[in-house]
């Protein structure tokens, strides 16, 4: 009688319970179809039995500050019947389900309880459901077996007039609740305290899954449930696996569980909760309630262990956890202390659990009783695996948080499990990182259909030769516009091909590597086109650089010679004193001369540019004329080119987006606009040349992109394609752009200096959801993304990009 104490979990479900009152996360759903003449009076009157008989079914948990129990009378019970039986067969079973999704996520008010109820629904030829729903505070998964049991029971001794003889209760579940009070108090309270501080200081706040979206800032209660049976020849190997270790099927099913998680993540550090039945007292054991404990466990899978070593360190630790299993999680979260965050489960948001006992089932004499999915759509961690062991089957079920998981992706986690154990059982000696994940049809799709990329380019061609197969289609069209300045096809050709020769005189030919130092100009221009039809190699140095980084360039390439705007001979002589440093534009009185057709093969090498040094000592990539006819053969096939575009070269040319600002204009017979020396860092510039050279086609970093768009008001007609590359995407930056100039496209690009360029493209839509992805392979490219040794990972797992095909430099 009176104010009753509440055990450590009800406490921690009556606080979840009033900070998220309509949050149906932890209500306990039951359906079953029953097929049959079921005697419906009876049936619900024997389940009024079982929790007159359990007070802990017909309690509420009154209070605001402090909570407390009060035991409802007897017969607080009220179910229900609903009469199906004059709807058409046709909507019956729709109707069925509407109700089983609404009692399942109905609410409870704690306060007046009762904190469970029951609706059995009648319908069609002898056919009925009978739905049962409890809050988690006054009911677990084994109460949940009592209560049908005992229903049972009930129901078939009356049904033949019989006497119910369940034996009486030999205490009450606040008992339980008292007794757990008083036990875990002083000195043995802190020494369970004392191991929990030692097993889990410094452990990670989380676990990095592959989510399909970011986290919100708050977390949600929104989840789903898939549910597979594992193949019966991978539980009897689990069990074996079990037994050679000492150990028990739920330390092999957790093994399996943290070798995929570690494969998912990288992370050797991993903090799982899991549950303990807690039912520690003999008069206990038959008794409804929520007894049920969770426990965070702490895992160690550093040193790349065997499937053996693992199973044996799961076995250790869950032996000591479940030795000091009996402080309550809450206790154990109060005394650690973690940083509180909204948007995360303190100590772990992943839980495994392995439910020994059989499903929970009615018996009702010859009456056919099935269970049915009841699903509450919700959630209680972002992912929570759970087997259960029917003793003919081993069960498997995925509950996850739908704010950051699609069902496709549970779905592909369920086929990497089963995988990971069929590897474990197959070959224990193995070590993680060699036990399978990808099924074969998985491999295939990564590996190869998501890489089918071929198309047909010049492959015999080299690049020069493309631009002079249209400087003789189009001699007179303008090829370069500089400011007052411009110069046709035809001329273009002329000049590059007089100073290829001298070059070529000079000893220039096949791999041979020409330093060009100038600024952006048509005579730049010219000096590239001169390199690559003298066979030779360029290599870009920007008049801005500071003279070690010059000096080193120019020694590390091992440059034969160097090409220098006439302002700029002296300074490189005096840098590279032991290299010859040739004009631009003065020359011989025969540079008029055509260059002599070097012997190239398209797997010469066309540009040398170096990496930036961020990471280290800088890398000179080398890459070839097939490599970049492909890439622009890519572009043209992508975006288009027309005669009438125009292309903005604006990209200091010792990045690589130069390279197609240069060559994508000149061998499809667009016209490159060269934006002045520094304006590309100039928005107000870059507006001007926008609008007054009507450009069409231009390229941004991102961060650029922002800054232009911050300080321009009006966008340009003429533009149709803005290609981004070099730097993270925003999908903010997206919709602005995209705004700003309605009439254009908005591409994403992505690749390496180690590559022709780019590797991968993707329109960017504004309507499509973040994040901005680096979009998919280009023509004859392939893209994985491979694990620390080199093996394919699954979509939305991290790991390192892999580039392969004929654009490798």
């Amino acid at each position: 009688d009176g104010e009753l104490p509440l055990s450590f979990a009800q406490e921690r479900l009556w606080f979840l319970d009033r900070a998220r009152p309509c949050d149906p996360s932890y209500n306990v759903p039951l359906a079953v179809r029953i097929r049959g003449a079921v005697d419906a009076p009876l049936l619900l009157r024997s389940l009024a039995q079982v929790i007159d008989r359990h007070e802990v079914l017909r309690c509420a948990f009154p209070g605001t500050d402090a909570p407390h129990v009060r035991v409802l009378a007897t017969r607080s019970f009220a179910p229900r019947i609903v009469d199906l039986t004059h709807l058409d067969n046709a909507v019956v079973e729709a109707v069925v389900r509407k109700l089983t999704a609404q009692e399942a996520c109905h609410t409870f008010d704690l306060t007046t309880g009762p904190p469970i109820r029951a609706t059995l629904v009648l319908y069609g030829a002898d056919e009925s459901t009978l739905l049962i729903t409890a809050h988690h505070i006054v009911l677990d998964a084994p109460s949940l077996q009592i209560l049908l049991r005992e229903s049972s029971a009930i129901y078939s001794a009356e049904r033949f007039g019989e006497r119910t003889t369940l034996p009486p209760l030999a205490a009450q579940y606040v008992d339980h609740a008292a007794a757990q009070r008083t036990r875990l108090d002083g000195t043995h309270l802190e020494s369970l305290l004392y191991w929990w501080r030692n097993h889990l200081t410094g452990a990670p706040p989380e676990i990095e899954l592959p989510f399909d979206r970011p986290r919100p800032r708050v977390r949600g209660d929104r989840g789903a449930t898939i549910e597979w049976t594992l193949p019966a020849e991978i539980a009897r190997g689990l069990h074996r696996l079990a037994r050679d270790r000492d150990a028990t099927l739920f330390m092999t099913l957790l093994a399996g569980f943290l070798a995929l998680v570690h494969r998912y993540t990288g992370q050797t550090d991993l903090v799982i909760g899991t549950t303990i039945a807690n039912r520690n007292r003999l008069e206990f054991e038959g008794l409804i309630g929520m007894f049920v404990n969770a426990l965070p466990l702490r895992a160690d899978l550093t040193d790349n262990p065997t499937v053996l070593e693992l199973v044996s360190r799961v076995r250790d630790t869950a032996i000591d956890a479940f030795a000091h299993g009996e402080v309550p999680f809450e206790r154990i979260v109060e005394d650690l202390q973690p940083e509180r965050d909204t948007a995360r489960t303190p100590l772990f948001q992943v839980m495994f659990v392995q439910q020994n006992a059989p499903r929970a089932d009615l018996v009702l004499d010859e009456l056919v009783v099935a269970p049915l999915t009841a699903e509450t759509g919700t959630a209680k961690f972002d992912l929570t695996l759970t087997f259960m062991d029917t003793g003919s089957d081993l069960v498997g079920g995925w509950e996850f948080a739908t704010d950051l998981f699609d069902r496709d992706t549970a779905v592909r986690m369920q086929g990497h499990l089963q995988t990971v154990l069929a590897g474990m059982v197959a070959t224990p000696d193995s070590r993680l990182s060699e036990l399978p994940l990808l099924s074969s049809q998985e491999r295939q799709h990564i590996l190869v259909d998501w890489n089918r990329t071929e198309a047909p380019f010049p492959r015999e061609h080299c690049v020069h030769e493309l631009f002079a197969d249209q400087a003789d289609l189009t001699p007179d069209a303008v090829a370069v516009v500089d400011g007052d300045s411009h110069v046709s096809y035809g001329v273009l050709r002329r000049r590059a091909a007089a100073l290829a020769r001298e070059l070529q005189d000079r000893g220039v030919g096949p791999e041979v590597i020409v330093g060009l130092y100038a600024d952006r100009s048509i005579e730049l221009v010219t000096g590239i086109l001169a390199i690559a039809m003298a066979g030779g190699v360029y290599l870009p140095l920007e008049p801005d650089l500071p003279d070690a980084r010059l000096e080193f360039l120019i020694a590390d390439a091992n440059a034969a010679i160097v090409l220098a705007a006439s302002d700029s001979v002296t300074r490189l002589r005096a840098r590279a004193s032991d290299v010859p440093v040739v004009d631009l534009v003065a020359g011989p009185a025969d540079r008029s001369a055509a260059a002599i057709a070097p012997t190239l093969h398209p797997a010469n090498s066309i540009y040398l540019i170096y990496t930036s040094g961020s990471t280290g000592q800088p890398k000179g990539a080398v890459n070839t004329h097939e490599g970049l006819c492909n890439r622009i053969w890519w572009m043209q096939r992508a975006y288009d080119l027309s005669p009438t575009d125009r292309v903005l070269h604006k990209t200091p040319i010792g990045f690589d987006v130069s390279v197609w600002e240069i060559w994508w204009p000149l061998v499809t017979g667009a016209t490159m606009v060269l934006a002045a020396p520094g304006a590309h860092r100039d928005p107000a510039k870059l507006s001007d040349i926008l609008n007054t050279a009507a450009v069409t086609t231009v390229h941004f970093v991102p961060s650029v992109l922002h800054a232009f768009l911050a300080g321009s008001t009006t966008g340009t007609s003429a533009l149709r394609r803005v290609l981004c590359s070099g730097e993270e995407l925003s999908f903010e930056l997206v919709q602005r752009a995209t705004s700003f100039w309605s009439h254009a496209r908005l591409y994403n690009l992505y690749g390496p200096t180690e590559a022709a360029i780019d590797v991968t493209a993707i329109r960017c839509d504004p309507d499509q959801p973040p994040p901005v992805t680096i979009g998919r392979p280009i023509s004859n490219t392939a893209i994985y993304v491979f694990d620390g040794d080199d093996r394919p990972v699954p979509p939305g797992v991290r790991g390192e990009l892999c580039i392969a095909g004929v654009g490798l430099a």
